[in-house]
């Protein structure tokens, strides 16, 4: 929803609340948290009160959270600071450091160490506060990478007298993680009914008669709801009919509005639409991808559906583009996300992602660069893309080694693989025994592991743990020297969770309790 189409109908109160926030001068910091659900308005209201402290002298730094962007470390960051990117020189070398390791502009960086990028983002806003009054501006912050999220609730938490006010806007009535304490909040409810029936009237062609009251209840006071749903009936006056017989949960109802929308496009325009919904990003230009031109967007952009700024290619709503993607088969998709990958090629983290999107099957070579961007995001000391429900279905497939050396953390990886070769470690007496005898799938294996002396304190030595065998694998246990299995016995009774061989908690439970998956010992 655009400031264009809706022209901010109602929201007296907290227009009047955002306006006296951003209006200089700032005796001390101030900090807002609007929420509210899809459509309410709450991007229209950002753009109003940046607007308003613009013109009022106060400079602002604005980010905007971007869903396909969530994974990429410190990309929030960098959208936020990069218009004051040469003010890094101006901070205390090793604040500096951190801040261009984070970014990636440093040829040595330094090892990563959030505290102290955390500082430097407040040490650097801080030092452009008092050049004057700063608004920082946080749009769609629940699509906010962690990293950025993190440094900058970071900041925010330790502002005090400094001229800055920092207002954000997130989707839902939860804040996102970071941001749910000493965060004051402002919920948005939806539009009053003399407040909507404004808005109705202001539409180039308002419904009427029962029309009028089915978009009215329909919508249930959500403003982009009232503006699409009368462009839907005025369009076709039988959708109104077919909502009523079968209802459908707000955003579903958005979604498949827009999702029409899209399919009523010519064919050029549909697959220039979804190529900028896979890049999600206005830094393309239809140089770097052919079909992302102005003309085959032209149609688009007439549907409301996109605007074409001058940065690019932006959607009107985030649930513009999620329709456009998943209205489009996969096939298409997955070739929209090549085509946008061979763009991208000298960015690596969005090169394997998009490839990692279109792949249909688990893939050594795209799980090999996730693996690498992985690894160059927790150099700079974000989190670890490769980990992300984006990457997961693409290992799924693949063999318990391969799974093992992708895994989440050292530890667990040892857990997966097994010893170092040279034996170090404290599960350095663990070793591939046979295969067993039974069927692995379900089954679990129970190892002893030993102190290498007296008065050892790790938790993992010298008790028994039940682990879960990889299927498949034929992983067994054995200690150093013995070619034979645990014996049995003690097998069962760790199974029964005593982990003492031959005594059991209840007589008579035992063989209960050994049809059930092991609980955790010590």
């Amino acid at each position: 929803m655009t400031g264009k189409d809706t022209g901010l109908v109602g929201r007296e109160e907290e227009r009047s609340r955002l306006s006296e926030l951003v209006a200089p001068p700032y005796a001390e910091s101030r900090m807002l948290l609007l929420l509210g659900e899809p459509g309410m308005g709450k991007t229209v209201l950002l753009a109003e009160a940046a607007r308003e402290a613009t013109l009022a002298g106060v400079h602002v730094l604005a980010v905007a959270g971007l869903e396909s962007e969530q994974d990429l470390a410190f990309a929030g960051l960098h959208q936020l600071l990069r218009p004051v990117l040469d003010r890094v020189a101006c901070l205390p070398v090793r604040q500096a450091e951190a801040l261009r390791g984070a970014f990636g502009l440093s040829a040595d960086p330094v090892p990563p160490d959030s505290l102290l990028t955390g500082i430097a983002v407040l040490t650097l806003l801080s030092g452009l506060s008092d050049a004057g009054p700063l608004l920082v501006a946080a749009d769609d912050a629940q699509w906010l990478d962690r990293a950025s999220l993190d440094a900058l609730a970071f900041a925010a938490r330790r502002l005090e007298a400094e001229h800055l006010v920092l207002l954000a806007t997130a989707r839902g009535t939860v804040p996102p993680t970071g941001l749910e304490r000493d965060f004051p909040q402002l919920l948005l409810p939806p539009l009053s009914l003399p407040d909507a029936g404004r808005l109705l009237d202001r539409q180039p062609r308002p419904p009427r008669g029962r029309f009028r009251e089915q978009v009215l209840a329909q919508a249930a006071g959500n403003p982009l709801a009232l503006i699409e749903l009368s462009k839907m009936i005025a369009a076709d006056p039988a959708a109104a009919r077919r909502w009523a017989a079968e209802p459908l949960p707000l955003t579903g109802q958005l979604t498949a509005i827009m999702t029409a929308q899209y399919g009523a496009l010519p064919r050029e325009a549909r697959a220039a639409l979804l190529l900028a919904a896979v890049a999600d990003s206005p830094d393309l230009t239809a140089a770097a991808v052919p079909g992302l031109s102005a003309v085959a967007l032209a149609p688009a952009e007439a549907a409301g559906l996109i605007r074409l700024d001058a940065p690019g290619p932006q959607f009107t709503h985030p649930l513009v583009r999620s329709a456009v993607y998943h209205g489009a088969p996969f096939a298409e998709r997955a070739a929209a996300h090549l085509q946008i990958a061979d763009a991208v090629r000298d960015q690596p983290d969005r090169y394997a992602w998009h490839l990692a999107a279109a792949a249909l099957k688990p893939d050594e070579h795209v799980a090999s660069l996730l693996e690498d961007s992985a690894a160059q995001a927790q150099r700079r000391g974000g989190t670890r893309p490769g980990t992300s429900r984006r990457a997961q279905p693409r290992r799924a497939g693949q063999g318990p080694q391969a799974a093992g050396r992708r895994g989440p953390g050292p530890a667990r990886r040892a857990g997966r693989l097994g010893p170092r070769p040279g034996g170090q470690g404290p599960h350095a007496d663990l070793r591939p025994g046979p295969a067993p005898r039974r069927p692995a799938e379900g089954r679990m294996v129970t190892a002893v592991v030993r102190p290498e002396r007296r008065g050892a304190r790790h938790p993992d030595l010298g008790r028994r743990r039940c682990i879960p065998e990889v299927a498949g694998a034929g992983v067994g246990c054995r200690r150093p020297g013995r070619d034979r299995r645990l014996p049995d016995r003690a097998t069962r009774s760790v199974r029964q969770g005593t982990g003492r061989p031959g005594r059991s908690r209840r007589p008579g439970r035992a063989g209960d309790r050994s049809r059930r998956p092991a609980g955790r010992l010590g």
